[in-house]
């Protein structure tokens, strides 16, 4: 389990879809925060960047 932005991650899925700064795959990941709130991000584990979906 990770903790992000005190979130907690629920699920992860690699996608086919490749980060534009260091051309690895992304992952979208499911959080969930401590207001019940689910939150999805797609998110590169090498370089750590981050795009959240709404």
């Amino acid at each position: 389990m990770e903790i992000v932005n005190n979130g907690i991650c629920l699920q992860e899925k690699e996608i086919s879809d490749r980060c534009a700064v260091c051309r690895s795959k992304l992952v979208m990941c499911v959080y969930r925060y401590q207001s019940k709130k689910l939150k999805k991000v797609i998110r590169c584990k090498k370089c750590q960047t981050a795009t959240w979906i709404k």
